[in-house]
């Protein structure tokens, strides 16, 4: 029985932790695989709703309230892979380090909150932000409060989950399908070639994207390994001809993939270029809605702004502490002035963290999450800590390369955590408003979760390296550097703060990087003004970035999106939008499903996987004879098709009562 009144109730909210805690480990095992998240916002709100139903009073307000709480497990997935791996990468850690994790990830993040309630009434009343994402949840959160509205949703989703978990178990587990093919060639003295990887999260995060936003990775991607990657090969001659595919891999790590870091430095700048003045009006709103925090009807009424103070003041104490500590370790002044030092830097990072923090919400609310320029925004914030750290030190003697980069990069965690939340909370007072949410009880559980969250997070990527590995590094001798996860963002944040410091860096493929994403900014640009198209710079970026079996997947499964939303077209053109717009919400369901399921899967082998040291611990011993890696891939491509064949099936079947 509905019941419009039940809004911040008990089991709202402990449904929104737990599915926060669950879609946290599924996108910090996805990020760490290929480089971005899963939105967990409408799946949650239809896994919850199927919960509160078993109950005899509830309410979408309530399921309103779970799915704002399980966002956060989503948010801070994304501080946690984009930037923490680094230290594992740069050799400053051996091992992740639980405590320090929590430590930074705590304050970070709570201070995100505090600067998304601030940013809160200004963005959502902006015109020309339209919150796609947020709209798309809010209509669910709607849908819901119809029983037979989203009649089978859950059942899909769980379906997709079951479907790409037992795929994934026989991919990782039994390995008695392949987890990618590779075919690379070699003429004179050049190589070039491709892949693409069987991982159905992989083609149906693709889904998600869309061609629209994918085909610059599929450029990128061709520019990549048929050009570049063959050029090279031949300039420098390392061609191996007994395993080209090293050599091709050798060539893209040296010489490609930081042509995509400079893309994404370039995707950073300029975005925060073309969107200073709609933020610098935005800030000015927000310091003159501080004022009215207090003064609104219930409907609109946000965490009081006293509370907002003490909340950002207690989140300062262990983010001052840790910065006295690294200062005091990177200079030869006196305690006092390192104090002083300490406090004038925490005021620098708390206006530099929120202007990041606003361009992230500002571009959530004009083009969605799922196509953020946060990993830009990341790379900018390397820089602008870097200039810090250098500026601290002083050139100490005392002040050692490792302690340097720890800073560098904890402090980049902290500033992460607030444009992280912020780019994803910002969506969930959208579908709040839709639905009429109370701002603050919304807010209020986005601040609870981020803490529970704080210290569940860590276990997750502890659990994830000590099974798989991450970018070529191995906990356990024995295991294979290059089947670990690749960890990109991480990586190119590794990358970029070592060239920062080391002075000695090739700065030429970045550079290259940063002309190419000015030349990609311009084509958006024009595209932008005539209406035609758009050119996503951060897939660009991507296309040299990731591995090709990635992009190859991750375009296959734009591909097959676009076709099966053109039937869905035609569908909607012979039966009516209503019937259109449901057939888009069960496959979306259905993708969602088999992305969270595979990552799901992923965490439970981790067990296995750590207990014996191993990730081919449960591999059948049949999967060792000779030509079977050839019947693998087959088979891969079989249930491929078939499990693509059921998305189809579902989206486009229509149902006559």
């Amino acid at each position: 029985m509905q019941n419009e009144r039940l809004e911040l109730t008990l089991k709202a909210f402990l449904m929104g932790v737990l599915l926060s805690i669950v879609f946290c480990g599924a996108n910090v095992y996805l990020g760490l695989k290929i480089g971005t998240t899963i939105s967990a916002s409408i799946p949650a709100a239809i896994l919850s709703m199927g919960f509160l139903r078993f109950f005899k009073k509830y309410s979408a307000l309530e399921n309103s309230i779970a799915q704002t709480t399980a966002s956060v497990g989503e948010a801070m997935a994304m501080t946690v892979i984009f930037v923490f791996p680094a230290l594992l990468i740069l050799n400053v850690w051996h091992e992740f380090h639980y405590s320090t994790i929590a430590f930074v990830l705590l304050p970070g993040t709570v201070i995100g909150v505090v600067y998304s309630v601030m940013l809160r009434k200004v963005l959502l009343k902006d015109p020309v932000l339209k919150f796609p994402e947020g709209f798309a949840i809010g209509k669910v959160l709607q849908a819901t409060e119809n029983v037979s509205a989203e009649s089978g949703g859950g059942k899909i989703l769980l379906l997709g989950m079951l479907v790409s978990a037992l795929t994934n178990f026989c991919q990782a587990g039994f390995q008695v399908l392949s987890g990618a093919v590779f075919k690379f060639v070699h003429f004179g003295n050049k190589v070039a070639g491709t892949g693409l990887s069987f991982s159905i999260a992989i083609m149906s995060a693709g889904y998600l994207i869309g061609f629209m936003n994918m085909y610059p990775a599929l450029i990128s991607m061709i520019l990549s390994w048929f050009v570049i990657v063959p050029w090279f090969s031949q300039l420098h001659s390392v061609t191996d001809s007994t395993n080209l595919m090293s050599t091709a891999f050798t060539v893209w790590k040296t010489n490609v993939r930081p042509i995509g870091v400079g893309i994404f430095i370039s995707s950073g700048l300029l975005t925060m270029v073309i969107l200073i003045s709609p933020i610098y009006k935005g800030i000015k709103e927000s310091i003159k809605a501080i004022e009215t925090l207090t003064k609104v009807d219930a409907n609109s009424k946000d965490i009081p702004l006293k509370y907002l103070s003490i909340i950002l003041l207690l989140a300062c104490v262990p983010i001052m502490y840790i910065l006295f500590t690294q200062v005091s370790l990177l200079n030869n002044y006196s305690p006092i002035v390192n104090f002083i030092l300490s406090i004038l830097v925490i005021i620098i990072m708390l206006i530099f963290g929120f202007a990041i923090a606003a361009v992230s919400g500002y571009f959530a609310g004009l083009a969605g999450s799922t196509i953020s320029p946060l990993s830009g925004l990341l790379f900018i914030a390397v820089i602008f800590v870097t200039a810090i750290v250098e500026v601290v030190s002083n050139n100490a003697v005392n002040a050692s390369y490792t302690t340097i980069l720890t800073t560098i990069i904890l402090f980049v965690a902290v500033i992460s955590g607030m444009a992280g939340i912020t780019n994803s909370s910002i969506q969930d007072y959208k579908s709040g408003q839709i639905v009429s949410s109370t701002p603050y009880k919304q807010e209020l559980v986005i601040l609870i979760a981020a803490v529970i969250i704080s210290f569940i997070a860590p276990i997750f990527i502890i659990l994830i390296f000590n099974a798989y590995g991450i970018a070529g590094i191995v906990p356990h001798v024995g295991m294979d550097p290059n089947k670990t996860l690749s960890a990109p963002q991480a990586s190119a944040v590794a990358t970029l703060a070592n060239n920062l410091i080391g002075g000695d860096a090739n700065w030429k493929f970045f550079e290259i990087g940063a002309a190419l994403g000015l030349c990609a900014f311009i084509f958006d640009r024009v595209g932008s003004y005539t209406g035609k198209f758009r050119f996503s710079m951060i897939m660009f970026g991507m296309g040299f970035y990731l591995p090709p079996d990635t992009v190859c997947a991750l375009l296959v499964g734009a591909i097959i999106g676009t076709f099966i939303n053109f039937a869905q077209d035609k569908v909607g053109n012979k039966f009516g939008d209503e019937v259109k717009s449901k057939l888009q919400s069960k496959s979306n369901m259905l993708i969602c499903g088999l992305i969270a399921g595979e990552s799901l899967m992923g965490l439970i082998l981790a067990i296995p996987f750590i207990m014996f040291h191993s990730t081919d611990a449960l591999k059948l011993s049949f999967v060792n004879i000779k030509g079977y890696e050839s019947l693998s891939e087959i088979l891969s491509i079989i249930v491929t098709i078939l499990v693509f064949r059921t998305v189809y099936k579902v989206g486009t079947k229509v149902t006559v009562k």
